[in-house]
């Protein structure tokens, strides 16, 4: 096995566990809603990097800003599932 094809597929091993961390992410927050909780916070600690700067490019748009719906988890949940489609 080449080391290109090696790359390819710890980039999809990753990205795909990714997407499930968000989608736990997404469901934990609808169920636990102590900001305190320690395996919230750890989620929040992996996912805020990625979220947090489509979150601040979205909320330039008043329609986002006023939504009561987080639409930047779903936003980097398709930039991964595009970025799998790549690789």
């Amino acid at each position: 096995m080449n080391l290109f094809l090696a790359c390819r597929i710890l980039a999809y091993i990753i990205v795909s566990a990714y997407e499930f961390v968000l989608v736990v992410y997404c469901v934990s927050s609808w169920i636990i809603r102590d900001p305190f909780n320690g395996f919230m916070r750890v989620l929040d600690k992996i996912v805020s990097p990625v979220v947090f700067p489509v979150r601040s490019i979205l909320n330039r748009f008043s329609f986002f800003r006023n939504c009561p719906i987080d639409f930047s988890v779903l936003i980097v949940f398709i930039i991964c599932n595009v970025i799998l489609s790549l690789l």
